[in-house]
């Protein structure tokens, strides 16, 4: 019996250890994507001390320099932090930016974030963004300029990926297939292309990546190749002459699916002009067929 009490104590004792003592509240501030240039950011991490003693811990953005701060007990703070940022493209064209919002947490400290309420902004050219992990919402008709939010609740901080395109072509492009489930037979891959630069797309090429092994394909659209490591790729490659600014066209083509396909994706259907990557559309998730 007595022993019996001693681990239910031993129990308790643990699991009050395990009551985390610092408590993220809120990740908040602005994000503005400039064109050609690495983004300027003001991020706010207010959390609060559950505990009955002050704390001081080091606080930061993984990979990024830590801060110290001071938590008096049942008291909130807030404190100022730097992300890591990767940035990659050129002025006009398109750019990518990941920004590693994911915190390096003392281990007393929640591993998730109350709210998280981030302001995304980017120059008028760049509207709307080619794509962006996680999805960000648009609120651009509400508000004046190009703006994005970045929201979520009781989740663990992760980084936050934006591919966007300032330049004179700004394309947003859908891609769909039709049936899904893909079972063996006709299958058709649609995408809706539409300009929202301010200049006329010529020249404008679309290729898709198939896998051989689950399609085939007849015409002069499609080439196989082979790809690094001796794998085979099933290309298809369509040309649109010109797309004028603010037009909307759609192109589609049909393969043949040797088998039920499921469990997988379609990669992106990419778009260049003069070998240039200029944007690309969606990847498509392919559920199982039973």
């Amino acid at each position: 019996m007595i022993y019996r009490m001693f681990s239910l104590l031993a129990v308790f004792a643990l699991q009050a250890q395990a009551e985390p003592a610092l408590l993220l509240d809120s990740l908040t501030g602005q994000i503005e994507l400039r064109d050609g240039e690495p983004p300027v950011t003001e991020l706010l991490l207010t959390l609060s001390n559950a505990s009955d003693q002050t704390i001081t811990p080091q606080l930061g953005f993984t990979g990024a320099e830590a801060t110290s701060i001071s938590v008096e007990p049942g008291a909130t703070a807030s404190v100022s932090l730097q992300p890591l940022i990767s940035y990659e493209g050129h002025a006009g064209s398109l750019q990518t930016v990941v920004i590693d919002l994911s915190l390096a947490l003392p281990n007393n400290t929640s591993t998730s974030i109350s709210t998280t309420d981030i302001s995304l902004l980017l120059p008028e050219s760049a509207y709307p963004v080619v794509k962006s992990d996680p999805q960000l919402m648009d609120n651009t008709a509400q508000l004046d300029g190009v703006h994005y939010e970045y929201y979520k609740e009781n989740r663990e901080s992760s980084p936050l990926t934006v591919v966007y395109n300032p330049g004179p072509v700004n394309l947003s492009m859908r891609k769909t297939l039709y049936p899904i489930p893909v079972v063996t037979g006709p299958v058709t891959v649609t995408i809706d292309i539409t300009n929202f630069g301010e200049q006329t797309a010529e020249g404008l090429v679309l290729t898709d990546h198939l896998n051989p092994e689950e399609f085939s394909a007849e015409g002069d659209a499609f080439t196989q190749t082979a790809v690094d490591g001796g794998a085979e790729d099933l290309l298809w490659q369509a040309e649109i002459d010109s797309l004028g600014a603010g037009e909307t066209t759609r192109v589609s083509y049909q393969v043949n699916a040797l088998g039920d396909i499921g469990d997988t994706e379609l990669p992106v259907t990419e778009a260049t002009i003069g070998g240039r990557l200029i944007g690309y559309s969606n990847k498509v998730w392919l559920p199982k067929w039973h």
